[in-house]
């Protein structure tokens, strides 16, 4: 279920590709990888956001990555670049 309303295809390509890494973190020690997630709002009567952050941490050492998409298609023109930065540094905690 989404939590905040997202572009028609924002859920799809880039993001959910980035979940679906995210899933292969299952075989690691629990707790291991911390996720938060963000909707940042470009005013305070605005009730869609233009954008959603990730902070991916590895709570062993320390390690993480921000990471950012625009609420769009895709996750704007950076998406997919962001996206691979993202499943990059999961696979480089061992997400496999």
């Amino acid at each position: 279920a989404n939590l905040v309303p997202q572009d028609a295809n924002f859920n799809r390509g880039n993001w959910v590709q980035l979940e679906n890494k995210m899933a292969k973190c299952g075989s690691l020690p629990s707790g291991r990888i911390r996720y938060t997630i963000g909707a940042n709002y470009p005013n305070s009567t605005t009730l869609i956001p233009n954008n959603m952050t990730m902070e991916l941490r590895n709570q062993s050492s320390g390690a993480s990555v921000s990471l950012s998409f625009s609420n769009t298609d895709g996750g704007g023109t950076s998406g997919t670049a962001t996206r691979t930065r993202g499943v990059d540094w999961l696979t480089s905690q061992g997400c496999n």
